[in-house]
């Protein structure tokens, strides 16, 4: 359950709102003044901050974020309010907050936010780190440029320019107009990147997208257009971003995707993504809101409305703790090339066509142990309490022959206080192998290694997958920090140094941790019921100690 510190003055509102979270299974602490927020900060770590921006005292709320930030570096962050200061959204931008919410805000229009800046492994919020023309040695080129700390610095400044200009359009304080010109320099860098391959173009890059970042916050760009990305484009993809239609990583996809057909091809999410994104809105009224789809109930519109691809929650009426998704999309020939290779991930629960339409159902994240996880991390003992039972559970896999080689924390669901592996299957390893052999390089975290050079798993591969959810466990939200380094496993040079870093947050588990996680399989423990001794192992003589 992820938990959230609510920062407001005005007690109506703060109550209404913390009352709201709670109800949608958030842990909601309230805090009415900044020094009660950072003596909250101080005495419990949070996945999230929501502070509102003008307040009694000496600090606002941006300058509690950066207090809070300085404690907790791990935490997500929402700013709040309701008076037009021209310049909070450039502080706010400054301190890199996720999101901006103008008072009064709609109460879909918070949650909807909420659940952007927490959520991570959800389907269609874009889950690829860089695409990539690898037409040979795929293999030996997916290792060293995922390695490559060149491309993962540049992958970082990239993705926080995103961010700024998400949050300065979310913030409503600079006009279309004003920021388009700056859009069309962005479009320019995209399309340089999307063509680097060497480190001396990717520190270019850099240093290009820190200058670019930089000038948002600074007086307006001179007047500048793009021949391949018009007003007309730009003013319907900054509308939708101010509706709370898209998020920032679906803005991070947006030029590759206009400019790119082969890549809108990719997969139904890029498909959908592209048409959230880029195509007119559709005009008439929305035909399946509370249409039943099986036990389903399709209730909000989450996703750009579209009439191409829409994206619904659902609930099953009766149950509270759910947050499914359903995929709707028209039966025709253009949905019909995505939707065997969707059916072939198995990341979907139901699949039913009526209507004219495709609906598929994904399940959401609230009983997964992703939901669980403490923005600081489980102490040693306790991740291996929680996780002991699913290497049981994948062992048993194992004895009857079965592997998977793909998951993650979102597949491992929490019922009656006991963990269960829903998803084990090898559909979703031969996808990320597929996609690699294709030229299509993704930074999936849950994936083994050796997809880029195997079409199936194998028994030594859920181990590496095991290893980095224990990882992930350990150390939280910063998890995301080093991903980009040490999700393709140990075993270079560079990966072995991001190592030294990690390991001392990982205690007495990091020499298990590392063994799991080796990028060549036979360096692994020999089988999963060894490991599992290792770690007891690693424990009993911390208790010894």
């Amino acid at each position: 359950m992820e938990s959230i510190l609510v920062l407001e003055d005005d007690d109506d509102l703060r109550d209404i709102v913390s009352v709201l979270l709670v109800e949608q299974a958030y842990s909601v602490v309230a805090a009415g003044s900044a020094t009660e927020a950072l003596d909250k900060a101080r005495q419990q770590s949070f996945h999230l901050i929501l502070s509102d921006v003008r307040m009694a005292g000496s600090m606002d709320g941006v300058a509690v974020i950066e207090q809070v930030q300085r404690l907790q570096p791990h935490i997500r962050s929402i700013v709040m309010t309701g008076y037009a200061d021209l310049d909070v959204p450039i502080r706010a931008a400054r301190i890199r907050a996720d999101d901006y919410l103008l008072k009064p805000f709609e109460t879909q229009s918070l949650l909807s936010a909420v659940r952007a800046v927490l959520e991570k492994e959800t389907p269609f919020r874009g889950l690829f780190s860089r695409l990539a023309d690898v037409s040979s040695e795929v293999a030996q080129k997916a290792r060293r440029w995922i390695f490559d700390s060149h491309l993962s610095k540049l992958n970082q400044i990239r993705e926080l320019c995103f961010k700024r200009f998400y949050l300065l359009i979310r913030s409503g304080r600079r006009p279309a107009g004003d920021i388009y010109p700056s859009f069309c320099r962005l479009e320019r860098l995209e399309l340089e990147y999307f063509k680097a391959n060497q480190p001396q173009q990717w520190n270019q890059l850099a240093e290009k997208y820190l200058a670019l970042e930089e000038s948002l916050l600074g007086p307006v760009a001179e007047k500048e257009q793009s021949s391949t990305l018009t007003w007309a484009e730009f003013k319907q993809l900054f509308d939708k971003i101010q509706r709370g239609q898209l998020e920032s990583c679906h803005l991070e996809q947006s030029i590759l995707l206009l400019h790119d057909p082969e890549a809108r091809k990719r997969d139904v999410e890029s498909y959908s993504t592209y048409h959230w994104l880029w195509s007119e809105p559709r005009k008439e009224r929305d035909p399946f809101e509370g249409l039943k789809v099986e036990q389903y109930v399709l209730q909000q519109l989450r996703s750009a409305d579209n009439p191409r691809a829409r994206l619904y929650d659902a609930v099953i009426p009766g149950q509270t703790e759910k947050g499914d998704v359903v995929l709707c999309l028209p039966v025709d020939e253009e949905s019909g090339r995505f939707l065997h290779q969707e059916l072939q991930t198995g990341r979907w629960s139901v699949f039913n066509q009526s209507q004219g339409h495709y609906f598929l159902v994904y399940p959401g994240e609230a009983l997964s142990l992703a939901r669980r996880v403490p923005p600081e991390g489980f102490p040693p003992a306790r991740a291996w309490a929680v996780l002991k039972p699913v290497f049981k559970q994948v062992y048993l896999h194992h004895q009857q022959g079965r592997c998977c080689g793909s998951f993650s924390l979102s597949d491992i669901e929490i019922i009656a206080n006991q963990p269960q592996l829903y998803r084990f299957d090898t559909k979703a390893f031969r996808k990320a192998a597929l996609d690699i052999r294709e030229g299509r390089i993704w930074g999936c975290v849950q994936t083994a290694p050796e997809a880029a050079y195997q079409a199936e798993p194998t028994l030594l591969s859920d181990q590496f997958v095991l290893g980095q959810i224990l990882y992930q466990m350990l150390v939280g939200q910063s998890a995301q920090e080093v991903s980009a380094l040490y999700l393709m496993g140990l075993g270079s040079a560079e990966a072995e140094s991001t190592w030294s870093k990690i390991a001392p947050r990982l205690g007495v588990l990091a020499p298990v941790i590392y063994r799991l996680c080796q990028s060549d399989p036979t360096k692994r423990y020999p089988d999963l019921r060894q490991a599992a001794v290792a770690l007891d192992h690693s424990l009993a003589c911390l208790k010894s100690k």
